[in-house]
C-alpha cells in the first residue's frame, strides 16, 4: 500500500518509495512543460480524493503539498481525474506508476521538480512469519 500507516494490528514495512506526478489536462497552462513545480499549479484547480478512499494515500498526498486544498475532495481516484479532464487548472498528484498505463485523451501526467516521492509499505497479519514478510518486501522492494 501507498502511503503512511501505522497499526498495532498488522504488520507495517516499507518496501519502497515511487515519485508522485502532477495529472493534468492536456489543455493546462503548465502542460507543456517537461517537468512543473507545485508553485506553477493552481492552488485551487487542486482535486483530491476523499480521505475515506484511501487514508494512507490521502495523507501522503497533503504533507507533500505547500498549500492547503481549496476544494472539498472528490470523491475516489476516477471522479477525480473526470474533474481534472474538465478543468483546464485542474490538476492532482498521483503515482507515476498509477498512470503509466492509462491512455487519455485529456489527461496527461509531467514530472514534479524537486521531486515529490511517497512510501510504499507491505502490510501482513501479526501471524506472518518473519521470513515470509521478509520475501514480500524483498518482491516489492525498490
Amino acid at each position: 500500500m501507498r502511503g503512511a500507516l501505522t497499526s498495532a494490528a498488522v504488520t507495517v514495512v516499507r518496501a519502497w518509495s515511487e515519485p508522485l506526478h502532477a495529472v493534468l489536462p492536456r489543455e493546462h497552462p503548465a502542460a507543456n512543460k517537461p517537468v512543473v513545480s507545485l508553485h506553477d499549479l493552481d492552488p485551487y484547480g487542486l482535486r483530491l480524493p476523499a480521505r475515506e478512499s484511501d487514508p494512507p494515500m490521502h495523507d501522503a498526498i497533503l504533507a507533500a503539498l505547500p498549500v492547503v486544498p481549496l476544494r472539498p475532495p472528490a470523491g475516489d481516484m476516477l471522479n477525480v481525474l473526470f474533474e481534472v479532464g474538465r478543468d483546464l487548472e485542474g490538476w492532482t498528484l498521483m503515482a507515476a506508476e498509477q498512470f503509466d498505463g492509462t491512455h487519455s485523451e485529456r489527461l496527461l501526467q509531467r514530472p514534479l521538480d524537486p521531486p515529490v516521492t511517497v512510501d510504499g509499505h507491505v502490510v501482513t497479519s501479526l501471524a506472518t512469519p518473519e521470513p515470509c514478510v521478509a520475501s514480500y518486501v524483498a518482491a516489492f522492494a525498490d
